[in-house]
């Protein structure tokens, strides 16, 4: 996986960083990580979007479109946009190309959000979003 910079674990005080630090610490990594499929495709790195930069436009168009789904709970909507790529941070941004079973996919990426959001007091409504 092609990331501009490498989780810097070593800059982490585990012994004295609470849980919700180090889930924080973990999350913004997803701006160091780009998508791979615009890699695979051979855009220049500066040009890449970045999962993090993802992530965002995807909150922002479920933001963008709730007025018109005023059915849905806007708040798990926004929370399904925003954790939804959060395992990324450990597994990386595999593509189709990757040729990685379905299966095999979802597992890694559930155990990530485990290890990252179980940490959380409210992780377990998190990782329920993530699921749904």
């Amino acid at each position: 996986m092609l990331e501009k910079a490498a989780m810097p674990f070593g800059l982490l005080n585990l012994e004295n960083t609470t849980p919700l630090i180090e889930v924080w610490y973990e999350i913004i990594q997803l701006k160091q990580l780009y998508r791979q499929g615009w890699i695979q495709r051979g855009i220049d790195p500066a040009s890449c979007e970045t999962v993090a930069e993802h992530t965002f436009g995807n909150a922002m168009l479920c933001l963008m479109l709730l007025p018109r789904h005023p059915d849905l709970d806007a708040l798990r909507v926004l929370m399904m946009a925003l954790v939804h790529d959060v395992g990324e941070a450990y597994v990386g941004d595999i593509t189709p190309n990757d040729n990685i079973p379905a299966e095999v996919k979802k597992a890694r990426e559930a155990a990530a959000i485990d290890k990252i959001l179980g940490k959380l007091p409210h992780g377990e409504l998190l990782i329920e979003v993530w699921q749904e």
